[in-house]
């Protein structure tokens, strides 16, 4: 409480109060950021998850500049709202709650470039998959250097055809990286659904534990890499993806346009 009080008397915050236009500014250019953000993810998702068909996503993607300019907005006018009046926002479960989603928010945007950057990371990437991997979840799993999953009931599907999106190129290369072509009809036309044993075969995952276990496997795996030579690593790494790498970029670029 000491620390929101003295963020209510810093220079900002004075200012804020005292200079009769700097407040409605903030909050009209907050609500601004947020419509862009909001709208602008809401849009994406819900295309993605099967409505307006009709409409292409790749036209939908195109929507994601403006979402992270909504985001640089909401960050910089939440931030000087929040010094303002930090008393009532921090102790107000619902500006909490509000906080959440807008992380939620900026996490999913992220997605979209994740897959690449785990591709060109240098070290090893391992993924603990603790249980369900729809979508974007599941191109996120060829992308890794190892994958550990959690034994149980858990499903891993690249689900796009079922609610009706034709596959993006990009995620075929990606695909084509670590799914064996015996199943990448399966897993990519027929949508199909796999048992985290399943997903092993499949090429998702590279072993299966109990699910108490797999924070610990993949620790495991990780300190285990930190003994293979960096630079030797990151160079065989390299040449492993080198004829993956063109394709993927060429396609997201040809795809998504916008991006970058």
């Amino acid at each position: 409480m000491e620390f929101l009080v003295w963020l209510e008397s810093t220079p900002i915050a004075n200012a804020i109060r005292t200079i009769p236009w700097l407040y409605p500014t903030f909050e009209t250019g907050h609500y601004i950021g947020l419509s862009l953000l909001v709208g602008g993810i809401m849009l994406i998702d819900l295309r993605v998850l099967g409505f307006a068909r009709g409409l292409p996503l790749k036209s939908m993607i195109g929507l994601l500049p403006f979402v992270w300019v909504g985001f640089v907005i909401n960050v910089f006018t939440g931030s000087m709202l929040f010094i303002y009046g930090a008393t009532n926002f921090g102790t107000n479960a619902a500006f909490m709650l509000k906080m959440g989603f807008m992380v939620v928010a900026g996490l999913n945007a992220l997605a979209f470039d994740l897959s690449v950057r785990m591709l060109t990371f240098p070290r090893s990437v391992v993924i603990a998959c603790t249980g369900h991997a729809y979508a974007m979840g599941s191109f996120l799993l060829p992308a890794a250097d190892h994958r550990i999953g959690a034994a149980g009931p858990f499903t891993i599907t690249a689900n796009e055809v079922l609610i009706g999106i034709v596959m993006p190129r990009s995620a075929i290369e990606l695909c084509r990286y670590r799914i064996p072509a015996s199943h990448l009809h399966r897993v990519l036309a027929m949508a199909e659904a796999f048992t985290p044993e399943g997903a092993v075969e499949a090429g998702f995952l590279d072993e299966v534990v109990l699910p108490g276990d797999v924070l610990t496997a993949a620790q495991e795996v990780a300190r285990r890499t930190l003994e293979f030579d960096p630079k030797a690593y990151a160079a065989t790494k390299a040449r492993l993806q080198e004829e993956l790498l063109p394709r993927l970029r060429a396609c997201i670029d040809s795809e998504f346009p916008t991006k970058g």
